[in-house]
């Protein structure tokens, strides 16, 4: 992969022209003569800049990625700046899976996009993750030691282990989310995504 700073930034049409191509058709089906024509793009041009389609798709993939997190990191600093964030890790999990679903609602082409992705081969989307240079396991970590340190999981189990078992957990939320946001209300789907994080922390909690 071929990781470009500032992608969205750099390249506004051409992101917003593969976003269009990507969230209709599968990644195999898709196609980059679409993409490129749209915007009047030479592929000489495409290729010297961004490398090839599954280049530009990790780029995408990235900065929709980093703009989630980057929610979540807004949305825990303005805890901070009330004083200290006295949310427990499950609490956390769930206000930031509120977060998810409204990026998702704001911007209907992120939300077809990641739809579209869920759909694909599980040997695919194995792949792609393994690319993908996401910084939110800083974030994890962090809140997985601390809820430690404040005695809310439990420290009979090795860390590793813990926050493998979270992080698949967690992993699990965004079908969940994406399947739903043809709904209008949160609420409707609310209460599921508490229970599933309920049930993941029902192993772990003390």
């Amino acid at each position: 992969m071929r990781q470009i700073d500032d992608f969205q930034t750099k390249y506004p049409e051409l992101m917003q022209s593969a976003l269009e191509e990507f969230s209709i058709k599968s990644y195999k089906l898709a196609s980059l003569n679409n993409i490129l024509t749209k915007i009047n793009m030479s592929k000489g041009s495409f290729y010297h800049h961004i490398g090839d389609k599954m280049s530009l798709y990790l780029n995408i993939l990235n900065y929709l990625a980093q703009l989630k997190f980057n929610t979540f990191r807004s949305m825990d600093a303005a805890y901070l700046e009330q004083g200290e964030d006295e949310r427990t890790l499950k609490q956390k999990m769930k206000t930031n899976s509120e977060k998810a679903y409204q990026l998702f609602k704001v911007n209907p082409l992120f939300y077809d996009f990641y739809k579209k992705l869920s759909n694909e081969p599980k040997e695919f989307i194995s792949k792609i993750i393994a690319y993908i240079p996401i910084d939110q396991d800083y974030d994890i970590v962090k809140w997985i030691k601390q809820a430690v340190i404040k005695g809310e999981l439990r420290d009979d189990i090795d860390f590793e282990i813990l926050l493998m078992f979270i992080n698949n957990g967690l992993l699990g939320i965004q079908p969940i989310i994406v399947e739903s946001c043809g709904n209008k209300d949160y609420s409707i789907i609310k209460d599921k995504i508490e229970k599933y994080i309920d049930l993941i922390f029902r192993a772990v909690e003390k």
